[in-house]
């Protein structure tokens, strides 16, 4: 039983203090946050338990604290989103009289 707790013990541990992999630099990527918050990014640089970036989606220079962040993926671009307006037809209204 004491064995059994130990283990337990030790893997709780490993769980509570397992850290996130946070590049010293980086060009371009997605920061997920704690609250699953989407963040693409350029010019990521960490020191000092800070992430500052420059934010595509705002175009402003942010920072965030590392305890906030779940994960960072690197080398990813944001999704262009398609205006679908510019690939269909123009539509015309018909006039009809009754």
């Amino acid at each position: 039983m004491k064995k059994l707790l130990t283990l337990f013990f030790c893997t709780f541990t490993l769980f509570v203090f397992a850290q996130v992999t946070i590049p010293a630099k980086s060009d371009n990527g997605l920061i997920i946050t704690q609250t699953k918050e989407k963040i693409y990014y350029k010019n990521l640089v960490y020191d000092k338990d800070k992430l500052t970036f420059f934010n595509i989606q705002t175009g402003k220079q942010e920072f965030l604290y590392d305890a906030s962040v779940l994960e960072i993926t690197e080398n990813v671009t944001m999704p262009i989103a398609q205006n679908n307006s510019a690939t269909e037809s123009p539509k015309t209204n018909k006039l009809t009289s009754d």
